[in-house]
């Protein structure tokens, strides 16, 4: 009896090529997961930007470390540099 073109147990090699493919697209997601897990990881590790002198005084002023009078005296020493910087610029009269 001629076979057409089949070979004798054809359906096992459909089993491999799609057993086959679920394997490689299993590995591909593990690879995924594991790429975007490492880098939430890294990203959380990054320090926070670096605060401002006057950031950290009204930190430090909302969570009650100092009192308003303090407050005030350090604010206007921390704004005072840059209202005098500003007003005398190099090359300008």
């Amino acid at each position: 009896m001629p076979m057409w073109g089949y070979y004798a147990g054809g359906g096992m090699g459909w089993w491999m090529i799609l057993s086959s493919i679920f394997w490689l697209t299993l590995a591909g997601i593990a690879i995924w997961l594991l790429a975007s897990w490492l880098g939430r990881t890294t990203r959380s590790m990054t320090p926070p930007p670096p605060q401002s002198a006057l950031d950290i005084l009204n930190i430090r002023y909302a969570r009650g470390e100092i009192d308003t009078v303090a407050y005030q005296v350090m604010r206007e020493q921390l704004e005072a540099p840059i209202a005098t910087a500003q007003k005398s610029l190099p090359g300008e009269r």
